[in-house]
């Protein structure tokens, strides 16, 4: 090899070099951006997590009082329906599971707040339904029960006007 070709391949073993430790340079801050921009993003997310639970956490108490409110309403509307109106009591009791269901997913939601703005919650059960038939069950025993109070009050009722009546 002569000097020049030898020193040609130095020059060109040094342009490589600096090319190889530009294109690192270029590499690491490539790496330092898009860190960056995942830190930005995770932050981003954070604040609107932060946002949903302050949201979730401050109308939590009145959204549960009313679901509650429509799972007593639809326990009412089922044992209404059922002693009344067979046919459709399977409807009026699926209504009675969706709202418990509704009640149970809204308790799970502001457990998840909760956690987000690092406070404590437990979730409190929302109870539970009966199987179809006994909640039927349940229903005919209502209705009679009312039925039969209210055949009593009306015999009571018969028998104190005829006290009455046969005492003047």
């Amino acid at each position: 090899m002569t000097t020049s070709t030898v020193d040609q391949a130095r020059r060109s073993a040094d342009q490589a070099h600096a090319a190889a430790a530009a294109a690192q340079q270029v590499f690491r801050a490539a790496q330092d951006r898009a860190e960056a921009a995942g830190q930005a993003l995770q932050a981003k997310r954070d604040v609107a997590r932060r946002v949903w639970a302050t949201q979730i956490t401050a109308t939590y108490q009145a959204d549960d009082q009313a679901c509650e409110q429509a799972t007593e309403q639809a326990r009412t509307q089922f044992y209404r329906v059922a002693a009344t109106d067979i046919a459709n009591a399977l409807e009026a009791y699926a209504r009675w599971q969706d709202a418990l269901a509704r009640h149970a997913a809204l308790r799970q939601r502001q457990q998840s707040a909760a956690g987000a703005l690092g406070h404590e919650y437990t979730v409190m059960g929302v109870g539970s339904i009966p199987p179809f038939s006994e909640a039927l069950d349940q229903a005919l025993e209502r209705r009679f029960n009312m039925v039969n109070g209210e055949a009593l009050d009306a015999w009571q009722a018969e028998l104190q006007a005829v006290l009455d009546g046969g005492a003047g």
